[in-house]
Formats: structure tokens, C-alpha cells, sequence
């Protein structure tokens, strides 16, 4: 306010020359950190990694990512990572600016990596494509303007593990069938939440599944009752009495209605107090959830096609390219390339996949011991690039509109998706994909790929 005052009245008693230099200087707002997600992590938390802490992948995760989303777009100049002890990245290195904004690409074999972009930017995503046992210890990211990282609070309960995580795609949603209570050791003056209503993976996962309608919220003993909007993206809520508390209850009273599921799941949710956002997160917790989401997976004997790249055989001289990443954070990333009746078409496919019961496929299956059956939902949407970005794509913004499900413009060059495919073993290091009971069309248009793992190991 001094420095306010200093200026007026230096416009009262000094020259026009001298205006300007005696203005007083107006620092631009903060931009805020809406959430930061990764990939399964060895160490650490993906928001933690904004604050100066290092970020671990696991030893043997191929194709890990990183990335942060900001509430409005950030003027960003240039952005440096470092990886830990001076460790060269194996492979190359991906920015994703936004979801297909832009893709940036720097050479693997340093130790630094730096990517100059003028521009805004609403998202950043960093792919360390086939470099395995990726740490990094420093992340410079250079802007016009300040940005301000929600924290991590740790915390115990049912939702700890995943509410707090970051990933608001994937195997990592809370189902709200009945009461769920967050407890944490330091006191907080709980003001409000943010949250992400139900399932946030782009295609049709957010229609396919009920939303919170009615969310009673109770700090302590004080309870009050929300009824939330069927929107995609974050929301806010302001709670009317707030007090330090160490505890946070929710009961979903109500849902709207999904097409498939019909217990309503929260994505994520965050602590508003003292003017930063918090995360609940309980890291041994999560990583259990991690290692129990691939168990089956490793009890049938794939473990070794996830966090790799599935690649088509071109033995058939087709000319066309299909690439798989099937990640253990339950996503996947899809490459096609086909060149049928002389109309070239290029995709990319993001979603996440579910393990299936053998009998979900149809009678005309091969199966077996050696089989794997998975649900793919998600959406594929046309592009040159591999647009391996953000694994909730497009909807991970507003757009100005409401983003509720009656009202959304249906993207011609984005398309729903949702299969069950069946992954057989061939002879040698050959494998089967093998599309079955497509649930609606388009899917990903095939029938049976002949693929191999493709790796810089071998």
C-alpha cells in the first residue's frame, strides 16, 4: 500500500519524464498447480518433484512419465531436467506442451536435458521413452510468471492411495459405496476441496461410470451436504464453518447415473487450507495398490510386455505401423499408422485397459494359460505425431462450456473406443493381439496384429 501511495504522489509533483520510472511495477498473479501425475514411482510424488524432490522411477519401468497441469495456461521460456548422480538418459526424451499442442524432442546420452518453447502452455508432460530406472533431481521450468504446487499431506484411510496420487486416469478411482474417512497427524483449518468427479479418462469412461451428485463432507464433527456438478475437470467446494481438524469423512448420498458402472468414483481430491492446496496421500499405500493391480497380471505371466513397447511385425510388407504401451499404472498409449484404398490415416489411441475373466471374450477366442484378456477403453484422435501426452487427453481442460455429458461437442477427429482384445504367445519372441467382442465402432480397426516387444536391450 506504501509503494501504491509513493506513485500517486510522485504523479502529483514530478515531471511527465519521470512517471514512468517512479510507476509503481505490477507483479502479474501466481499461476497455480492445478495436480502433477506420474507413472509408478520407486520414490517420492509426483507434486513433491515441484518442491525439490527427487523423482525415482521404478529400476526396470520403460516408457515413464511426468506431467503437470496448471489451472490457466502458464507464459513458459524453457524448461531443464537433470537427472540424478550425473546419469546419462539412455534414450531420447519427450515435452508434450497441452495435449497436441506441441511435441518437443531431445537427444538421449546427457545428463541434462533442455527444451526451449515461447509460448503458453496449460499442461506439460516429460516422456523418457525406453531410458529405464529414470531419476531426476532437478526440474527447472522458466516462465514469465510464478506458479505456486499444491503439497503433499500424508495421510491413512481408505483413499489415501488413491485420491491423492495425481493420476486421474488409469486404475486409480475411488468408488463411494459407502462412507470414506481420511485422517492426517498435522491440524489444518480445512476452507474447502477440490475434486475430480468421477472416472476422468478420456473417450467414454466418464458417461460409462456414475458420478457423486449429493457428497456430504464432514471435518470433525461439522458436516455439511454438496450437490456437485457433472462436469469433467476440477470443482471447487467452500465449506461453510471451518476448524483446525485432523480428519475429513465424505458419503456420497446420491449419484447420477453411469451407462455401465453405477457406483459413483471420485478421481481425485485436494485440501484447500491456508491459502495452498493439499494432497492426502499415502505413499505405502499406493504402491501397494500398484503391485496389486499387477499381481494377476504377473500371476498369468505378462509382466514382461508392460512398460515396453508392443510393435507390429512387418513381415507382410503392409506398410502399416501399430504400436502398444501398456502401462502398470493402468493406462495405454496406441500408434497406427494404415494405408488402405489409397487414404492414408494416422492415429494415436490414450485410454486405459482392465483385466477381463477369460469368458468375457467370445466363443471364437483362442485361450489359454498363456492368454491375457483386456478391456480398452479411451479414445483414439488423428495426428502425425505420437501423441503419448496426457492419458485424460482433451478433457483434461475446460473449455468454457459446461462439461457435462449431455453437452459436450463430440470431436470429429477424436473418437471413443472401447474393445476387448485377447494377447496370445506365438512361437520364439512372437506375440498376438487379437481384437474380440467390439463393443462399439469405431475400435481400433483390427483383427489379428502379429507384434514383438521392440527394446534398445535386444
Amino acid at each position: 500500500m506504501k509503494s501504491a501511495m509513493l506513485g500517486l504522489t510522485t504523479f502529483c509533483f514530478l515531471p511527465c519524464a519521470a512517471m514512468a520510472a517512479a510507476a509503481p511495477t505490477i507483479v502479474p498473479e501466481s499461476v497455480r498447480v492445478l495436480t502433477a501425475f506420474s507413472t509408478p514411482l520407486k520414490s517420492g510424488h509426483a507434486i513433491s518433484f515441484l518442491h525439490g524432490e527427487k523423482l525415482r522411477f521404478a529400476d526396470d519401468q520403460a516408457y515413464s512419465k511426468w506431467g503437470v497441469l496448471f489451472e490457466k495456461s502458464l507464459a513458459v521460456k524453457e524448461i531443464e531436467i537433470k537427472s540424478c548422480d550425473g546419469k546419462s538418459f539412455e534414450d531420447g526424451v519427450e515435452l508434450f506442451i497441452d495435449h497436441q499442442r506441441a511435441r518437443l524432442f531431445a537427444d538421449g546420452g546427457r545428463a541434462v536435458v533442455r527444451f526451449k518453447w515461447a509460448g503458453k502452455a496449460n499442461a506439460l508432460t516429460l516422456h523418457f521413452l525406453e531410458s529405464r530406472g529414470v531419476c531426476i533431481q532437478d526440474l527447472k521450468i522458466k516462465a514469465d510468471t510464478d506458479w505456486i504446487a499444491p503439497r503433499v499431506l500424508a495421510a491413512e484411510g481408505v483413499g489415501a492411495a488413491s485420491l491423492g496420487d495425481g493420476r486421474l486416469t488409469g486404475g486409480d478411482l475411488l468408488p463411494l459405496a459407502k462412507p470414506v474417512t481420511l485422517k492426517w497427524e498435522k491440524p489444518l483449518i480445512v476452507e474447502g476441496l477440490r475434486l475430480w468427479n468421477g472416472d476422468q479418462t478420456t473417450g467414454g469412461g466418464f458417461t460409462n461410470s456414475a458420478r457423486v451428485r449429493e457428497l456430504e463432507v464432514k471435518t470433525g464433527a461439522v458436516g455439511s451436504t454438496f450437490t456437485l456438478e457433472d462436469l469433467r475437470s476440477e470443482q471447487s467446494l467452500l465449506l461453510p464453518q471451518s476448524g483446525l481438524t485432523t480428519t475429513l469423512s465424505l458419503v456420497a448420498r446420491s449419484a447420477y447415473p453411469g451407462v455401465g458402472q453405477k457406483i459413483p468414483v471420485l478421481a481425485e481430491l485436494q485440501l484447500l487450507a491456508g491459502g495452498e492446496a493439499w494432497l492426502p496421500f499415502d505413499q505405502k499405500a499406493s504402491a501397494k495398490a500398484d503391485q496389486d493391480r499387477m499381481a494377476p497380471v504377473n500371476e498369468r505371466g505378462w509382466i514382461d510386455i508392460f512398460d515396453r513397447e508392443l510393435v507390429k511385425d512387418d513381415a507382410d510388407n503392409s506398410s502399416e505401423i501399430w504400436r502398444f504401451r501398456f502401462r502398470s499404472d493402468g493406462t495405454f498409449f496406441a500408434r497406427i499408422f494404415a494405408d488402405r484404398a489409397r487414404v492414408a490415416r494416422s492415429w494415436s489411441v490414450l485410454g486405459r485397459w482392465e483385466l477381463v475373466a477369460d469368458s468375457a471374450a467370445s466363443a471364437g477366442a483362442i485361450r489359454g494359460k498363456r492368454a491375457l484378456v483386456m478391456r480398452l477403453s479411451g479414445s483414439r484422435f488423428v495426428g502425425a505425431e505420437n501423441w503419448d501426452s496426457l492419458p485424460c487427453g482433451s478433457t483434461c481442460f475446460k473449455d468454457g462450456d459446461s462439461r457435462g455429458p449431455a453437452s459436450r461437442v463430440v470431436n470429429p477427429n477424436e473418437l471413443p473406443i472401447s474393445e476387448i482384445i485377447e494377447i496370445q504367445r506365438g512361437a520364439k519372441a512372437q506375440l498376438y493381439i487379437r481384437s474380440r467382442d467390439r463393443d462399439e465402432k469405431p475400435g481400433l480397426d483390427f483383427s489379428d496384429l502379429k507384434v514383438r516387444i521392440q527394446s534398445l536391450y535386444h
